[in-house]
């Protein structure tokens, strides 16, 4: 469901408590808890690999 403006969707859950307390610390603090990144972002110490899953003549156009 469009909000009133033809925007986002509505929904009826609310955002989970530690997001609405993420918001809450970044207000008074003007920065972000480092367990807030890392729930949002990911641990930065991991690495993260990347595999495509098609080859290089899948980019390529089609002659037909």
């Amino acid at each position: 469901m469009l909000d009133e403006k033809g925007g986002s969707l509505k929904t009826d859950q609310r955002e989970p408590t530690w997001v609405t307390e993420m918001h809450e610390h970044f207000q008074q603090t003007g920065a972000f808890r480092a367990e807030d990144l890392e729930r949002v972002l990911g641990n930065p110490r991991e690495s993260v690999g990347v595999q495509a899953a098609t080859g290089f003549g899948s980019f390529l156009p089609r002659s037909e």
